[in-house]
């Protein structure tokens, strides 16, 4: 389950990062294959494109398990800290 108490650093990295995506929407630069290449030896890039693979590798796992609109309550199970 979600500890609504973590959220928070990450709402202010979203809040951060759609801030500088406002900021930027009116560019007309063009990105290349060598420039993300480049961007990924920025820490903060990589650090961000590391979070999102982790978001996306639990969002491709199966969860069935916990969905707990498909299972009866004796049949439910929890998120895990790990």
């Amino acid at each position: 389950m979600i500890d609504v108490k973590q959220l928070e650093p990450f709402i202010v990295k979203i809040n951060a990062g759609v801030t500088k995506a406002v900021e930027e929407k009116d560019n007309d630069k063009k990105t290349g294959y060598f420039d993300i290449v480049r961007a990924l030896r920025d820490p903060d890039i990589n650090k961000a494109v590391t979070l999102l693979f982790s978001f996306l590798k639990g969002m491709g796992g199966d969860t069935s398990a916990m969905e707990r609109n498909t299972q009866p309550p004796e049949n439910q199970k929890h998120h895990t800290n790990k």
